[in-house]
Parts: C-alpha cells; sequence; structure tokens
C-alpha cells in the first residue's frame, strides 16, 4: 500500500507499506503521480516534471529524467513492456533502464488524440495529476469509524 504524509515543515513523503505486517518498508520524499509498475521498478511522474524509476524492494532510485515536454503534462502507458509518454502531438518512448527518451510511435491502431483516461488493471486512474496552482490532496476511505456516540456512516451501501 503507497501512503503519501506530510510534514509539519511542508515535505511530502510516499511510503510503502507492508499492509499485511503494518510496517514500513521505505520513504521517499516526493508524492507520485501516473504510477506504474514493471516487475521490480516503480516509475512515477512528480509536480517538477521528472519521471523518476525506484526499486520497488528496497526504495533505491535507480534514474529521474525530465519530461520531454515543456508546455504539456504527458500522459503514460505501458503497452506490450514499452513505457510511453505522449501529448495529443509528440510520443516518446522511455529506455526503463536508463529512463532516456527517443522519438516513437504508438502501436497502430492507437490514437493519443482519442485517450482521455488511461486505468490500470486495478481500474485506477494513472494519468491525473494535479491541476495547475495547487497540490493534490485525496483521501481514500476504507471502512468507517463510530467517534463516540453518533453513528459514523449508513452502512450497506457499499
Amino acid at each position: 500500500v503507497f501512503v503519501t504524509t506530510y510534514s509539519n515543515w511542508g515535505k511530502s513523503f510516499t511510503h510503502l507499506i507492508d499492509f499485511d505486517r503494518g510496517k514500513i518498508l521505505w520513504e521517499v520524499e516526493d508524492i507520485f503521480y501516473s504510477v506504474h509498475i514493471i516487475e521490480n521498478t516503480l516509475i512515477y511522474y512528480n509536480k517538477e516534471k521528472y519521471f523518476t524509476a525506484i526499486n520497488i524492494t528496497s526504495g533505491e532510485k535507480i534514474f529521474f529524467v525530465k519530461t520531454p515536454f515543456k508546455w504539456t503534462t504527458p500522459k503514460a502507458i505501458l503497452l506490450n513492456g514499452n513505457f510511453y509518454i505522449y501529448s495529443s502531438k509528440k510520443i516518446y518512448l522511455m529506455n526503463l533502464k536508463n529512463g532516456a527518451f527517443s522519438e516513437s510511435r504508438l502501436p497502430d491502431k492507437f490514437n493519443p488524440k482519442e485517450v482521455g483516461l488511461v486505468l490500470d488493471e486495478f481500474q485506477i486512474s494513472i494519468n491525473n495529476l494535479p491541476s495547475a496552482g495547487g497540490d493534490y490532496g485525496g483521501v481514500l476511505m476504507v471502512g468507517g469509524s463510530d467517534t463516540g456516540g453518533g453513528d459514523a456512516g449508513g452502512g450497506g451501501e457499499g
């Protein structure tokens, strides 16, 4: 489970937590957007417009590279083992070993102008970034709690 926290000093951290044991496996001072996991590598985009790859087991950084897009926020997609970043006008292929970009094309019959949202196998949007002008603050709540005397949530509506 990934958990993002904020310190009292304005720093943001993402943690990988072993949900079964309740143990923090590692911590990175960053917020993850557009997350992809490819074998033992986690690749994410951050608000400074860098793609970063880290070892998912250790949290060690493998590479970080600035996006080749200057004025647009790219979308990222993993197709047939290839990691593409693209806009409606340009497409780049990322080298998964060192983060180098090369201009490319998407597979036939895949039109980037027609793609608005990409979902991963868990049906989680992986291409949404915060809008300009503010940080994203999101909370996923599972279950509910009773805070002492009141009904904390209408159960049964799943």
